[in-house]
């Protein structure tokens, strides 16, 4: 028989499922030895022997780096490093890295995923996923409104985040990930909810699973070794969850790989730690929308009178600016005097983004308001 949740169970679940997802943004030193205990106990219930090695690198970046160079058989991880193009962190990838990356791809499909043991691991915490399924009367109702706090969006963020960064082969491993601290907050909620439906050998393991959430960063298992990262040391997010700071890097670990992101976009260092540098030529070359949003926002001029538009049309309520764009549609805007004046006796002047396809101040204006201009001067006449 299913059945439903409580008012208090569903307090409960709440307090336990937000106070396992701060662990995401715990800067606590790992607890390796507690780690390594959770991950042999994962292998033997998956009925695997223990690992021989559980090798520990400072960041995902450095295990996937660790492990590709095994793979391939580069013991100079220096060169490797090289080899994808890492250099000042630049989110571009010349087309000899991209063709490293492909040959790298093509060896650790038949020399490592071959032996890969990742399905049987993961296939018992989907376990808990299917008891309550039975279980527990909408189940799947039940777990949108902890979703924030159980989703792999910011798991997907960090992703983005090293692929940008690193290119797709290094990212590609995080793939394969049967643990992050990132799904702390879920194995939480199946926790709790296995514990109430008389589901004790999976709560036991989906305990076990949060404690490796808790303990370290990314498990990425094989037959005979494990490779698990340090949590980071330093995370700065947005009220929404992104990836952002304007003072430092987002996300940093301890081998001193860091991410800088600005509303979940990950940007060049010096755009967050040296926004002097950013000139409207660059804003102009950058060929990504989002990248020039936030290069515009950084800029530390004024960028409307620097950028180059030209005066378009003036009318008595505003003038009309535009500048064309390489990679984009035209940059158009509009300057507007309030109608009140300052106690000064001075009015102030407005500058307003309007889409690219209007042709005067007035039509301009009345797009702001959703009105067609037409509709907007009647409304004048009527004031």
């Amino acid at each position: 028989m299913k059945q439903t949740l409580t008012a208090r169970q569903m307090k409960e679940l709440e307090v336990i499922v937000n106070d396992s997802a701060r662990l995401t943004l715990s800067h606590t030193p790992p607890d390796r030895a507690g780690a390594e205990s959770a991950i042999n106990y994962l292998y033997r219930k998956a009925g695997l022997a223990p690992p021989k090695k559980i090798i520990w690198g400072g960041s995902p970046f450095a295990v996937a780096i660790s492990d590709i160079s095994r793979a391939i058989g580069v013991s100079d991880e220096d060169a490797l490093r090289t080899a994808l193009d890492l250099t000042d962190r630049n989110v571009m990838v010349t087309k000899a890295a991209w063709k490293s990356a492909e040959i790298i791809s093509e060896k650790i499909e038949g020399e490592v995923f071959g032996y890969s043991t990742i399905v049987p691991l993961r296939s018992l915490r989907s376990a808990a996923s299917r008891h309550l399924w039975h279980s527990i009367e909408e189940f799947w109702t039940i777990r949108e409104e902890f979703l924030p706090a159980i989703d792999g969006r910011r798991e997907q963020r960090f992703k983005r985040a090293i692929a940008r960064l690193s290119g797709p082969t290094v990212s590609g491993y995080l793939d394969d990930a049967i643990c992050n601290p990132y799904e702390s907050g879920m194995f939480a909620f199946y926790s709790y909810l296995c514990g109430i439906t008389g589901a004790p050998a999976l709560k036991e393991l989906m305990d076990v699973f949060l404690q490796l959430a808790g303990c370290g960063g990314w498990v990425i298992p094989y037959e005979s070794m494990c490779l698990v990262s340090d949590k980071p040391r330093r995370m700065e997010c947005n009220p929404t969850g992104d990836l952002h700071s304007l003072t430092g890097s987002a996300l940093e670990f301890a081998d001193g790989f860091a991410v800088h992101a600005i509303d979940g976009i990950v940007v060049p260092d010096y755009i967050v730690t040296d926004p002097q540098r950013i000139t409207t030529r660059m804003i102009d070359k950058e060929p990504n929308a989002a990248m020039r949003r936030i290069m515009i926002q950084r800029y530390q001029g004024n960028f409307y009178n620097d950028c180059g538009a030209t005066l378009e049309a003036e009318d008595r309520l505003g003038r009309l600016y535009r500048k064309k764009r390489l990679f984009d549609s035209d940059f158009t805007f509009i300057r507007v005097k309030n109608c009140t004046p300052e106690l000064d006796g001075s009015y102030r002047e407005y500058v307003l983004r309007v889409p690219p396809g209007v042709k005067t101040p007035t039509e301009a204006i009345a797009w702001t308001f959703g009105m067609t201009p037409e509709e907007y001067l009647r409304t004048q006449k009527m004031t």
